[in-house]
């Protein structure tokens, strides 16, 4: 009879410390897998802030290319979306900067410079170009790397996610 109590008292400790243990990994997952999801998320509104950017430097740049100016109010608008969409992005990047990897951060901090940079010139063609260039770079730089950080580089599935042009 003990024999029988002391093989069940055994097999309710090995249940429960198997149960503990299965417990604590499903949680470190769970744990795991929610802070990926706070990552991914904290990149995708950080890209997506940049749309309002990219669309107005295709905008101008298609105008160029037709030989053509914006009208005035498809100017005001533009402008005031890329006004809008570069405090989304200061405010995205000091929101998120505990879940983006150092180098976005960096990255972006060399965007914004460059484009300060481009205001400088006065030859509008140049400005433009400055300005496109550390817009797109910025973009495809911070693209990359949350590819990198978030272990998707290699399956494309972010081009699709985030769009845009790929690195030249």
């Amino acid at each position: 009879m003990w024999n029988a109590v002391g093989q069940l008292l055994l097999t309710a400790v090995g249940g429960a410390i198997g149960a503990a243990v299965a417990f604590y990994l499903g949680l470190r997952q769970f744990k795991s897998q929610k802070w990926w999801d706070r990552t991914a998320e904290a990149y995708i509104s950080l890209l997506d802030a940049f749309h309002p950017l990219l669309d107005e430097d295709t905008a101008y740049w298609d105008a160029e290319i037709d030989g053509k100016d914006l009208a005035e109010p498809r100017k005001l608008a533009l402008r005031e979306a890329s006004a809008k969409a570069e405090a989304e992005i200061y405010k995205r990047k000091r929101m998120a900067s505990f879940l983006i990897d150092p180098r976005a951060d960096e990255a972006l901090n060399l965007m914004f410079r460059d484009l300060e940079k481009s205001k400088m010139t006065t030859d509008w063609i140049e400005y433009r170009q400055a300005e496109s260039d550390a817009l797109w770079k910025g973009f495809s730089a911070v693209k990359s790397i949350a590819a990198e950080h978030l272990g998707v580089a290699s399956s494309g599935r972010l081009l699709k996610i985030f769009g845009g042009r790929q690195n030249k």
